[in-house]
């Protein structure tokens, strides 16, 4: 077991970058981290994954300690051609394994370059409640909106781990699809010809047989350790309005196919995993009004996450980089708590 008596830090957070606008969002995370926190007890190790061509300015050696990863073009070499369009995920998932042999901490953080944590004192008010609480995994879970993700248990985009209760040699970020059928939705029809009222009743049934089955980044460990014996994990709750957009006769509607629906199928999660609150209640910065996403712990703003719709094909980044910069400033001066 790992004890602060044994290393100088009790917390190492772990990151990837890969371009200049993934290395000033890391910038201004440092920066809102040094302003949240009285600790200074932690270290923060980035993975390189920029080309090996990349002519802009990379990351201060001073505030992190980078570590060259793999280039594209190597992990490419280790895809089967049915997996290379997702080979952007599988580069950064490779170098978020790479990161964990440079953890010597007790705790250690895998933190998304566009996650941004909001809370005051958030290390030490968090590594004290896993220490209370006996948590191995703690953070918050893949949002709602992405339905075909799995529920109710930590993804990685801010997962604090405690390798006194896990060992990190037996952690493993990458997804888990093993065939090309792996990665397509379960069909009720086989025929590519159906009548039209089939087709669209089959799209409404694999929707719902779709739900949590994304073998996606982190399902080993939703595999291993969502109903572990002795392994405990805890969740924030992701703030989620899921009939806002309904007129009102069509979301009495669905609120009564979303009770009568078990879980598995139901395209809203069960109550309690999420909450209907939003940043903007408490007179804080939307992150939800930039459509990103924001959640909660103990009824306060926990982090967000700059992830738009999954139907978003084209963000206007300027935009909202310029937004992360101004909600950045709002929570260094109004942390939340």
């Amino acid at each position: 077991m790992k004890t602060k008596t044994q290393h100088e830090n009790e917390l190492t957070i772990c990151s990837v970058y890969h371009s200049a606008r993934s290395k000033h969002f890391l910038e201004l995370s440092r920066e809102l981290t040094e302003s949240l926190n009285d600790r200074r007890d932690w270290s923060w190790v980035v993975m390189d994954n920029t080309p090996a061509d990349y002519a802009e300015e990379r990351l201060d050696s001073s505030k992190f300690r980078v570590v060259r990863g793999i280039p594209m073009t190597e992990c490419v070499k280790t895809l089967a051609l049915w997996q290379l369009g997702m080979r952007t995920s599988y580069h950064h998932v490779s170098a978020i394994n790479n990161t964990l042999p440079h953890i010597t901490t007790r705790f250690a953080l895998i933190l998304d370059n566009d996650f941004f944590i909001v809370r005051k004192n958030w290390i030490r008010v968090i590594l004290q409640h896993m220490k209370n609480k006996e948590l191995a995994f703690f953070g918050p879970p893949w949002h709602p909106r992405w339905i075909k993700k799995v529920r109710y248990f930590p993804a990685h985009h801010a997962l604090f781990i405690d390798t006194s209760r896990v060992s990190l040699s037996h952690l493993n970020f990458l997804p888990q699809y093993t065939t090309p059928k792996s990665l397509s939705s379960t069909h009720l029809f086989s025929s590519p010809r159906l009548p039209s009222f089939l087709a669209h009743l089959r799209k409404k049934i694999d929707g719902r047989y779709g739900i949590g089955t994304a073998l996606d980044t982190s399902y080993d460990l939703y595999k291993n350790y969502y109903k572990h014996p002795t392994i405990r994990s805890e969740y924030v709750v992701p703030s989620f309005r899921p009939y806002e957009k309904y007129w009102f006769p069509m979301t009495v509607i669905r609120k009564l196919i979303d009770r009568i629906t078990p879980d598995r199928f139901s395209y809203v999660p069960r109550r309690g995993s999420y909450t209907t609150e939003i940043f903007k209640d408490g007179g804080h910065f939307s992150a939800r009004g930039e459509g990103w996403e924001e959640f909660f712990w103990q009824n306060i703003p926990f982090g967000f996450h700059m992830r738009s719709t999954p139907d978003v094909e084209k963000r206007d980044w300027d935009k909202e980089v310029r937004a992360l910069e101004i909600g950045v400033e709002h929570f260094k001066e109004h942390p939340a708590t």
